[in-house]
């Protein structure tokens, strides 16, 4: 193998395991239970790791309801953040962003992976870095480890339901600068709430259970949101369920 390629299979893996010195990220959490109301609660803060879905796994693998994942990070192993990320969408999870945390670089494909966001604090994002190499290599070489990334990136975000534009707009940025996104922008990549494939598959779903026609589900679950929103969670649940099932 010529040292060039052989140092480029280096600087690719550097640049899909790494993406800054912070301290790898922290996966923790549980079911945490309030008034028969049960919920589990995960929490990913720091470097996203190749094992982070690995963790992930060991945290909440046995879950069998809605997950709650709270993330702030700044990025990290892009292919650990893509396995993470399909390790997501084998479950029913909503990200959460909260005001005073961060999503970036890396983190952005986790979000792709959820299947529901709900997004207050800051994603940005810029494109993957290779760490200074202590051989030789090639600007050719360079542009054909960077494609493939970018094309693996691509194929992740498609199958995610996501914009694939997102990478190109990603490589536009310097990877010491980042690109702070707006609402908007969330809204046009795809990843500002539900994935559309969720959400028609869950308004299908629940229809059938209540015995109810698409455009009936709609109308009660508007008016549920529009007169359940109630400060006690049980009190908020049973009006919820009731509305669906046309007892008020």
């Amino acid at each position: 193998m010529p040292r060039a390629f052989g140092m480029l299979l280096v600087i690719l893996a550097m640049l899909l395991g790494r993406n800054g010195s912070a301290a790898a990220a922290t996966v923790s959490g549980g079911e945490e239970c309030e008034a028969n109301l049960c919920a589990f609660n995960v929490q990913i803060s720091g470097r996203i790791t190749e094992d982070a879905a690995r963790d992930f796994v060991r945290v909440a693998g046995r879950a069998d309801q809605i997950i709650n994942l709270k993330v702030n990070s700044d990025g990290g192993s892009v292919r650990g953040a893509m396995a993470l990320g399909r390790e997501l969408r084998t479950k029913t999870v909503n990200i959460i962003v909260a005001e005073d945390a961060r999503c970036v670089s890396a983190c952005v494909l986790l979000l792709a992976g959820a299947s529901m966001r709900d997004i207050a604090g800051a994603v940005g994002i810029h494109r993957p870095y290779f760490e200074v190499p202590t051989g030789a290599l090639t600007v050719a070489g360079v542009q054909a480890a960077s494609d493939k990334v970018a094309e693996e990136m691509r194929a992740y975000f498609r199958g995610m339901n996501v914009s694939a534009q997102i990478v190109d707009d990603m490589l536009l940025i310097p990877p010491e600068r980042v690109r702070w996104l707006t609402a908007a922008e969330l809204r046009q990549y795809g990843i500002a709430d539900e994935d559309p494939v969720y959400r028609e598959a869950t308004i299908l779903v629940n229809a059938q259970r209540y015995g109810l026609t698409r455009q009936q589900y709609l109308r009660r679950t508007a008016r549920a949101d529009a007169e359940c929103r109630l400060p006690d969670p049980v009190a908020m649940v049973n009006c919820y369920e009731a509305t669906l099932r046309g007892q008020r």
